[in-house]
C-alpha cells in the first residue's frame, strides 16, 4: 500500500484513534502476516495461529507508528516490525516440537542416505535423495535441518576458515536465528544441484573440504573457492 493521497489520510486517522481506519489498514495488509506465518509454521518453529496472533500485533504497531511522509511503501516498513513480533514470540515460547510428518521424512532421508553411502561409498546429493525418497528438494532440506546435531545449520563446518556456524557466517543475529534458518533453507533449495550438495555435505553432514571434494569429483582448492562464492551469494540473498 502506498502512502499517497487517501493512504496518508488513512494512516493519520488510524494514529488518531479512528478504529475504522485501523481496521481498514489491517485488513488491507493482513497478507503480510499470513505470508510470514506460513513460512515459519512450515518450518516447525511455531503454530500458524500463534504466529498470526503475534504478527497481527506487529501489524497494528506498524500501522500506528508508520511515518507516511518518509516516502516508504508501508510493506517495507511493516514486514520487519511483524517479523520482530514473531521472533519475540518464538524466543519467549520456544519452537514447537518437530511434527511427526517431518520426523518420518527425516528418517526416510537418513535411511536412504545410509543405504546410498553403503552402496556407493559416498553421500548422495540432495537431488539424488529426492529421487530415492520421492520427496521434494525443499522437503529434503527441511528434513535434514530437523535431524540430529551433525546435520544442523547452526553447526560449524569442520575445516571452515571462518569461525562459527553457517548462519553466523552469513550474519544472522541470535534472536533472528530461527527466521533466518528458514530463509536460508529456501535459498539453498534455489541453488544448482552441485552447489546445494556442497553446502549440504559441508554444513549438514559435517564433511571436510577434502571429503567433499572426493564426493563431488572436485579438488579441495575448487571446493574452498566455490564454497566462498556460495556463502557470498547466500549472504546477499539473506540481506535483501
Amino acid at each position: 500500500m502506498s502512502a499517497d493521497g487517501t493512504g496518508r489520510e488513512l494512516f493519520a486517522r488510524a494514529r488518531g484513534g479512528d478504529r475504522r481506519a485501523q481496521d481498514e489498514l489491517a485488513q488491507a495488509n493482513l497478507g503480510l502476516v499470513y505470508s510470514l506465518a506460513s513460512r515459519l509454521s512450515y518450518g516447525g518453529l511455531a503454530e500458524y495461529e500463534d504466529l498470526v496472533g503475534a504478527g497481527s500485533m506487529g501489524l497494528f504497531k506498524a500501522i500506528m507508528n508508520f511515518d507516511e511522509t518518509r516516502g516508504l511503501a508501508f510493506s517495507t516498513y511493516a514486514v520487519p516490525v511483524i517479523a520482530g513480533e514473531m521472533k519475540r514470540f518464538i524466543r519467549d515460547n520456544g519452537p514447537v516440537k518437530v511434527s511427526r510428518d517431518i520426523k518420518e521424512k527425516a528418517m526416510r532421508v537418513r535411511r536412504a542416505g545410509q543405504q546410498y553411502e553403503k552402496e556407493k561409498g559416498c553421500s548422495p546429493t540432495p537431488r539424488e535423495l529426492a529421487d530415492l525418497t520421492g520427496l521434494t528438494i525443499d522437503e529434503i532440506t527441511l528434513s535434514l535441518d530437523s535431524s540430529v546435531p551433525p546435520l544442523s545449520l547452526d553447526q560449524s563446518a569442520s575445516d571452515n576458515e571462518q569461525d562459527g556456524s553457517l548462519l553466523r557466517i552469513l550474519g544472522a543475529e541470535d534472536e533472528a536465528m530461527n527466521i533466518e534458518r528458514l530463509s536460508l533453507k529456501q535459498a539453498i533449495s534455489s541453488l544448482p544441484d552441485k552447489e546445494a550438495s556442497l553446502i549440504a555435505l559441508r554444513y549438514f553432514r559435517g564433511y571436510t573440504q577434502k571429503e567433499t571434494a572426493q564426493c563431488l569429483d572436485m579438488t579441495q582448492v575448487q571446493i574452498s573457492r566455490k564454497e566462498k562464492q556460495i556463502l557470498l551469494r547466500l549472504r546477499e540473498i539473506l540481506t535483501v
